[in-house]
């Protein structure tokens, strides 16, 4: 969440139950947002524990999948995904009917062009759930106008998308494996006629009975994949490949400011190697462009969260229009990279268009249309257009940094960061750093051996965790199995009111 927040404290595995204030001391920020996440954390692990991964109220079950010739249609009602409560608001025709809504018309997901069903095809559709930061650009209404101008606190809010993974059932005959079995009696005689041809020196005999060896060793695995491809009735197990990137193993990230012994080549790492900043920061290192056409994945960071954003209102030139600019240190300045997107690109999970900033003077941003790595069209038919500060140094046309494995890379101010190797890289993954001036250092935790000891590089300086992302998290749930036919099957669970009349 890109809000102007001090730190993330709240951790599960510390148990903590409630945050207690006491009279006379300081409030933080840091401690309000602990003690909503400790009942939210609370509620949903409840609700998961008695739901299960996924189910709907009984008398309110909500998103039916149904089909009408070519249209898909998803019904209204509640269901319950990880414990996260997902309600599908009903909408009413003119004569107020109730009519579920199309599977291309979502309210919180801009529909992509690459999501549309091809005909002859078996599609699982599912919710994908997942919760987005919201600030008074998003949501005018959280914003109190006798304030004057200035925001107060933000909001979160769960964004539930309908989405389809396209399938080849499986075979549920017997013919593959009687086919199998037959295939394997013959590779087992062309063997054997290989060994008697080899110890003949017949050449060309070996070379036929090989090229035969290598066409039924095909069709065998051909045979096998059919056989294990998904049964059309194996909701769960189709979901287990939308849930693929959970299992791929995941980026992860080291960071750390402070170093004890630092090298004697003081080129490489200075003396005074420590977080030298004047102030304390919340770092934010994120994921720009987890698929891009160029040399690999990107990253962007902010030493403010990424906090730094105005509305943006409109364009004359190569001005940007904006609202919301409150100071130079919330602002904008020359040599700035900043961040063009709205909400159709954050719902998509696509990454805003970087462009530099040549001036900055009050509602207006000067940019070099020369160096954006995608359009920096304006019009009325974007959903809150905005425009994102962020701290990095980059170069045209990417306007982020590429990301390199397993080396560490410097931000400022003495902070560094490591990717780790063999990760995968999601457009919006990202890592907190917070930086204290107290202890010239960032709150990072360390590496722990097996007796619960600091681990320390050759240098004996300790070793920062590799951590994985912070989010954005992602949780999934089956609904139906389509295809040409018709709904093939109803993949939601449903559950009873604990209650029951006398």
């Amino acid at each position: 969440m890109k809000g102007d927040f001090s730190r993330n404290t709240f951790d599960p595995h510390k148990h903590f139950t409630r945050v207690l204030m006491q009279q006379g001391r300081v409030q933080l920020d840091a401690d309000w947002n602990e003690q909503s996440a400790l009942l939210l954390h609370y509620a949903r692990t409840l609700a998961a524990d008695l739901i299960g991964p996924h189910g709907g109220p009984a008398d309110e079950l909500g998103f039916e999948i149904e089909m009408d010739e070519d249209e898909i249609t998803v019904g209204p009602g509640r269901y319950y995904v990880a414990g996260i409560p997902c309600a599908n608001e009903p909408k009413t025709d003119e004569d107020g009917n109730v009519v579920p809504f199309l599977y291309e018309d979502q309210p919180g997901y801009p529909f992509p062009d690459s999501d549309a069903l091809e005909e002859g095809g078996h599609y699982l559709l599912y919710l994908d759930v997942w919760e987005r930061h919201v600030t008074h650009i998003e949501e005018p209404s959280i914003r109190e106008v006798a304030l004057g101008g200035p925001d107060t606190a933000t909001r979160t809010q769960v964004i539930w998308q309908v989405k389809a993974l396209s399938f080849q059932p499986g075979d549920e005959g017997e013919g593959n494996e009687a086919r199998i079995e037959e295939l394997e009696e013959e590779l087992e005689e062309l063997q054997a006629a290989l060994a008697e041809a080899e110890e003949a020196g017949n050449e060309a005999r070996v070379e036929e009975l090989q090229e035969r060896i290598e066409e039924v060793e095909r069709e065998i695995e051909r045979l096998r994949e059919e056989e294990e491809a998904p049964d059309s009735s194996d909701c769960e197990g189709l979901l287990d490949d939308a849930q693929g990137r959970g299992e791929m193993e995941r980026s992860s990230l080291r960071a750390e400011a402070y170093v004890e012994t630092p090298p004697e080549d003081a080129c490489i790492t200075p003396p005074e190697a420590r977080y030298r900043g004047a102030e304390n920061q919340l770092y934010r290192v994120e994921i720009h462009d987890g698929s891009t056409a160029y040399d690999g994945p990107t990253f962007k960071w902010s030493r403010d969260n990424g906090s730094v954003v105005a509305a943006w209102i409109g364009r004359r030139g190569n001005d940007l229009i904006v609202s919301g600019v409150r100071d130079r240190r919330r602002g904008f300045a020359a040599g700035e990279w900043v961040e063009l997107t709205d909400d159709a690109k954050e719902l998509r999970g696509e990454p805003g268009t970087m462009v530099r900033v040549v001036k900055a003077e009050g509602d207006r941003v000067t940019i070099d249309p020369e160096t954006a790595s995608d359009s920096v069209a304006w019009s009325e038919d974007l959903k809150n257009p905005k425009v994102r500060r962020w701290d990095h140094e980059a170069s045209p046309p990417l306007g982020a940094v590429p990301l390199e494995e397993g080396k560490w890379l410097d931000l400022e101010d003495g902070i560094r960061v490591k990717f780790g190797t063999g990760g995968t890289y999601y457009t919006g993954d990202y890592w907190l750093i917070p930086a204290r001036t107290a202890t010239g250092d960032v709150e990072w935790p360390k590496e722990l051996d097996d007796e619960g000891k600091v681990r320390r590089d050759a240098d004996d300086n300790p070793i920062p965790e590799a951590l994985p992302p912070r989010g954005i998290t992602h949780y999934y749930a089956p609904l139906a199995i389509i295809s040409d036919n018709g709904i093939e099957r109803d993949c939601r669970r449903r559950f009873e009111p604990l209650a029951v009349p006398m």
